[in-house]
């Protein structure tokens, strides 16, 4: 989109904006509020994207407490936040600010259902840990992270449509079949850099190792999803190291 698109969705949106204020639509408000922060960020104003998740915030604080809807205004401000300071756009010190609305968003979205999403404040929360420096915190949240994602069965079901069809083979492996190994090992080199990590998981899976966190350490939650079910599939569940 051009200038004078971003200037012609802005007007749009601060028109909607006025409607739903005068028709007393807070949810909408809401919605209009992360639409303009869209705006706002993609013509470089940041400041003016976080005043809009503020007062959206403002408004679920009001209307919509302890919602998925206030989680995730939560969520997103802590993320522009990070964005920011690790932009070098923002003071360091605003961590602590961000450190906060993300842990509102994960007190809320665990009170929900496994469908929740709290994996997203939860890898916000390891990020902000590790730029400050508190490498064992950071890894306490990425393990949380790592379970609140493995416990959604819509990311399961993701998982097994891609790629359940190599679970037998990767058991098989396991189980000392070569060729089952081969198998393996030529469908994941083709995932270029995750497959290789991927590799690498498997390989200790068949040498006998079976801790999940341990295995996964340095994996995206997709990729450690796969060796999760890889671990279920073979009946040693999914111990701590």
């Amino acid at each position: 989109m051009g200038q004078n698109d971003w200037t012609a969705a802005e007007h749009f949106y601060r028109e909607s904006l006025a409607l739903v204020e005068r028709v007393g639509d807070p949810a909408g408000q809401v919605q209009t509020y992360n639409r303009q922060v869209v705006v706002a960020m993609m013509t470089g104003r940041p400041t003016e994207a976080e005043g809009c998740y503020k007062r959206a915030l403002e408004l679920c604080d009001t209307l919509q407490p302890d919602s998925r809807e206030q989680a995730a205004v939560l969520n997103k401000l802590a993320y522009l936040l990070l964005s920011e300071i690790r932009a070098d756009r923002a003071r360091a010190t605003r961590l602590t600010e961000a450190r906060g609305y993300a842990e509102r968003a994960v007190a809320i979205l665990e009170t929900l259902e496994a469908s929740s999403g709290a994996w997203a404040p939860l890898n916000i929360l390891s990020d902000i840990a590790e730029v400050e420096g508190r490498t064992e915190e950071a890894r306490v949240y990425r393990r949380r992270e790592r379970e609140a994602y493995a416990a959604f069965a819509g990311n399961r079901y993701h998982i097994d449509q891609y790629l359940g069809t190599l679970i037998p083979n990767i058991v098989a492996g396991a189980q000392g079949d070569e060729q089952a190994q081969k198998v393996v090992e030529k469908v994941l080199s083709q995932l270029e850099a995750k497959g290789r990590q991927i590799i690498e998981a498997i390989r200790r899976i068949w040498a006998g190792e079976r801790e999940w966190h341990a295995l996964v350490e340095r994996m995206g939650n997709n990729s450690g999803l796969l060796v999760r079910r890889v671990l279920e599939t073979l009946g040693q569940g999914t111990q701590e190291e």
